[in-house]
């Protein structure tokens, strides 16, 4: 027993930021005006090789279940991408980014500090999905992205002329997922529990709707959200700890 206890870790997560960064559901700037997408220019990614990552998956060992490669760039808005200014003097900056075969695209972002009324999203191919508007009330010295459908994705940030000063964009890692993150069924065994889907699994409703997974950037691991001798509701969420072991909390997301 003393040894499962020491596999177990509790994390206590803000309730706004367990489920998703905030931000202001507004279109990009550029979805309603005369820029071409054409014009937005492209950073490839080396290409990586997935079975290579799949042989080392296949190894025993006590690790999270990885399904992302990450590979570290240099991009901001001085080195890479595109400025446009607009008639009015306000500027926006864009900058695409492919990782070849990747089934989605999430970015990480150091020392991210917008200025009021600026704004920043991130968003694939199909521009009916886009995340953001991200402002100021979200810099932070790490910012990440969720995962952008798709091996392609594009940044794109709005200043105003009016911004106090200009924002600091500094992408400083890239996640490929090569196992299709939002497809993802890792399998059960019997021995291990009765799937949720499976209609005795019906008692069980209130446990089931507390479990979630978590993504700690390019692996996952399975935890549920728990209460405390208190009953005050404070948001725990507990997970094994072989799977946040020198990680930091400031990657991780958290799904249903």
């Amino acid at each position: 027993m003393l040894n499962r206890i020491r596999k177990i870790i509790i994390l206590s997560i803000g309730i706004s930021a367990l489920f998703s960064q905030q931000s202001i559901s507004v279109r990009p700037a550029s979805f309603d005006g005369e820029l071409s997408r054409a014009e937005v220019p492209v950073s490839v990614m080396s290409q990586i090789d997935v079975d290579a990552l799949l042989l080392e998956d296949a190894q025993p060992g006590n690790k999270p279940f990885r399904y992302g490669h990450k590979l570290e760039v240099n991009l901001n808005t001085s080195n890479s991408g595109v400025w446009h200014e607009l008639e009015n003097g306000d500027a926006i900056w864009r900058l695409s980014i492919e990782s070849q075969d990747a089934y989605a695209i999430r970015l990480f972002i150091n020392d991210l500090e917008l200025p009021q009324g600026t704004m920043l999203h991130v968003y694939g191919e199909n521009i009916d999905e886009f995340f953001g508007g991200y402002t100021s009330v979200n810099n932070a010295s790490f910012f990440s992205t969720p995962l952008v459908k798709g091996d392609k994705c594009t940044v794109e940030y709005f200043e105003p002329a009016s911004a106090e000063f200009h924002g600091n964009i500094e992408i400083t890692n890239v996640i490929h997922d090569y196992k299709d993150f939002y497809n993802i069924n890792s399998g059960s065994r019997d021995e291990c529990g009765t799937n949720v889907i499976c209609a005795n699994a019906a008692v069980y409703e209130e446990e089931i709707d507390a479990s979630a997974h978590l993504d700690l950037g390019w692996s996952i691991c399975s935890g549920a959200m728990i209460n405390n001798t208190s009953q005050d509701l404070t948001s725990y969420f507990l997970t094994a700890d072989h799977c946040v072991d020198g990680s930091s909390p400031s990657g991780y997301r958290f799904y249903l």
